[in-house]
């Protein structure tokens, strides 16, 4: 009798903990999904920064040789 509780419990703890790391993956792959798609929008926000930022360089740089000129 012992032998067939031990086993029945086994089996649903072994369904368990299935059905959790199953559910780990999933949450891992909406996790994986979402970081890529935040990088992907800070990425194109550094790209936007970093030409704003040549560009008014450039614009300082010649309003500084038309002066000192």
């Amino acid at each position: 009798m012992f032998e067939a509780d031990f086993g029945r419990f086994d089996a649903k703890l072994d369904q368990r903990t299935a059905d959790i790391r199953q559910e780990i993956a999933e949450l891992r792959g909406e996790l994986r999904a979402e970081f890529h798609k935040d990088i992907g929008s800070v990425r194109a926000e550094l790209m936007k920064w970093s030409f704003l930022a040549l560009w008014v360089l450039i614009a300082v740089g010649v309003i500084g040789l038309y002066f000192k000129g």
